[in-house]
């Protein structure tokens, strides 16, 4: 129940986010019995909001039931009425105090927004029943409010007084991120770990999640860890995982992220794998065949993409042999597109303009290639053929074409040479 309740901190933490996918729900069929059973089937079933009104006509019912108010005010705190929450437990307490009743009625208080009260009571709980649990809630309270000195300090206390709450050193990591010691919170984070706090925890919470690209949490974030078990892990770890390895990405766990790649049915998990292996360019090159030979012509095509974006002409022997063997039209102007412009990179200008001229008119990718076409007649100071692919370009989607004002320029630029070399020649 306690766990539940402490939902409440959630403020002080922020959770990788994942798109999901739109689904149908059917609705569930209404609460059933007296107002005292539906009250409980409400929390139960998780339908909080449903059962608010059972809850308090069973209360005004019966007042003095033990277990119903119990019920009732779990009911108030998880459907976001912190103040009925609060109120119920305090009735609860009246009839003899329990440090699970008043652990509840201050996360109710502190989510009712009278945080002045729950501070009292979580100071209170401490003093009276002293445990790791009870440091902790006064620690996250400060913590959440930014009052992190106050929360290091009674971390610092605490912690060797219950070492095997390892949350106490995880917020004092917290707190010590929120104040920029990125050294300390990181230490804090690695005896958390060895106390037994999962390996990760600490990516989601606070400060230290905005800043895992500090060198002060790179051995906390080694690559062979993060992928330890990704094949065993939902799409929403295993993305969470894909998540941390932007910040440690290596060419040495390269198989298992390609694995994700071609195995994953999902998506979004599939991508963010093929986005952590560009990361690595070239310097994973056995990747990247194994890709291009999946029957899966989108991630082939997906693969084209991340391999142009790199524009690195390492590249060039393996999309002249995938050239060889794409049958699929579209994915064979990615090959020519990315091809061109490595050739001309490399100042290979007859073959890259050859890759280029390949791609037919009819393809989507015909306007990016007439484009780089324009820009290397530019760089050659030919303005006549600059001019000639710009206009290619525009008449093949004049709606979408952005280079009007250059096609303009260029085109009067001609048009006064022109007029210049016919008056030279009649004088």
């Amino acid at each position: 129940m306690i766990i539940e309740l402490l939902i409440a901190a959630a403020s002080i933490q922020s959770e990788t986010k994942v798109l999901e996918v739109a689904t149908v729900v059917t609705e569930p069929p209404p609460l059933v019995g007296t107002p005292a059973e539906q009250c409980a089937q409400g929390l139960v079933e998780r339908r909080f909001s449903e059962a608010v009104d059972p809850c308090r006509k069973a209360i005004e019912a019966r007042p003095g039931d033990l277990e119903l108010l119990r019920t009732a005010a779990n009911v108030e705190f998880t459907a976001g009425n912190g103040a009925e929450s609060a109120a119920l437990w305090s009735r609860i307490l009246g009839q003899g105090w329990s440090i699970e009743a008043s652990q509840a009625q201050a996360m109710a208080l502190w989510r009712a927004g009278e945080n002045d009260a729950a501070e009292t009571v979580l100071r209170d709980n401490l003093s009276r029943a002293p445990s790791g649990q009870t440091a902790l809630d006064l620690i996250r309270f400060f913590a959440a409010f930014g009052r992190n000195d106050e929360a290091i300090a009674l971390a610092q206390t605490s912690a060797p007084l219950y070492p095997d709450t390892c949350e106490i050193e995880e917020m004092r990591g917290v707190a010590e991120a929120a104040q920029g010691r990125h050294e300390t919170a990181a230490a804090s984070y690695g005896r958390a770990i060895e106390a037994g706090c999962p390996t990760f925890g600490w990516t989601g919470l606070g400060a230290g999640a905005a800043s895992l690209d500090d060198p002060a949490y790179k051995e906390l974030l080694n690559p062979k860890v993060i992928v330890e078990g990704l094949d065993q892990l939902d799409d929403d770890a295993c993305l969470s995982r894909l998540t941390l390895l932007q910040h440690s990405m290596s060419p040495d766990v390269a198989q298992p992220v390609l694995h994700v790649a071609l195995k994953r049915d999902t998506a979004r998990v599939r991508m963010a794998a093929l986005g952590l292996l560009a990361q690595l360019g070239a310097s994973a090159p056995e990747v990247w065949p194994t890709l291009l030979s999946s029957d899966d012509f989108l991630l082939r095509k997906h693969t084209l993409r991340r391999i142009n974006a790199l524009e690195d002409p390492a590249f060039i022997p393996l999309l002249e042999k995938h050239l060889e063997k794409e049958t699929t039209r579209g994915n064979r102007s990615l090959v020519a597109l990315g091809l061109g412009q490595l050739y001309l990179k490399e100042d290979r200008n007859k073959e890259g303009l050859a890759s280029l001229e390949s791609i037919p008119s009819e393809d989507p990718l015909f306007v990016k290639a007439q484009l780089v076409l324009a820009d290397a007649a530019h760089d050659a100071g030919n303005a006549k053929t600059e001019l000639g692919h710009l206009e290619r370009a525009r008449d093949s989607a004049p709606e979408t074409f952005l280079e009007v004002g250059r096609l303009q320029r260029l085109r009067e630029e001609l048009d006064t040479q022109s007029k210049t070399v016919k008056e030279k020649q009649q004088d």
